[in-house]
């Protein structure tokens, strides 16, 4: 269990990390990298905590725990947290909830930051599969 919350702590510091990354390489200015970090910091362990603990716990109650399994929950569920991010962003807009929906269901045709989201959250995943090791019996104290 230990090893599971050090897991869910440790891996969404690849999402800020990720973006800063990626801003940095395309030129970003360093204040817009700093907001995105910050921003990118909060989704991630949303994310993580919201939608990926629970997934964790589905898939080994189920058996499933294979390293390829979690990395295509990961990459699943980076979609999903991109896609409710986009209809978030949309509805502080002021957009109502028809055209929020909308519009993220259409970002999908623009595939910038789904190339982005969906490796970096099989990452966050595959993290906390090498941290927790769901695969193995509980040793003793973890």
């Amino acid at each position: 269990m230990k090893r599971t919350v050090l897991g869910f702590m440790v891996a969404p510091l690849w999402v800020p990390m990720a973006f800063a990354a990626a801003l940095w390489l395309t030129g970003g200015q360093s204040g817009a990298i700093v907001q995105i970090s910050w921003l990118s910091f909060v989704f991630g362990y949303a994310g993580a905590c919201l939608l990926g603990v629970p997934a964790f716990a589905w898939l080994r109650a189920r058996g499933l725990t294979a390293a390829w399994v979690n990395a295509i929950a990961g990459f699943a569920l980076g979609g999903v947290v991109l896609y409710l991010v986009l209809v978030m962003v949309g509805l502080l807009l002021g957009a109502g909830v028809e055209q929020s929906l909308f519009g993220a269901l259409v970002s999908f045709t623009t595939w910038g930051p789904w190339i982005i989201v969906c490796p970096v959250g099989s990452l966050v995943a595959i993290t906390v599969w090498l941290i927790a090791r769901p695969d193995r019996p509980a040793a003793a104290g973890y």
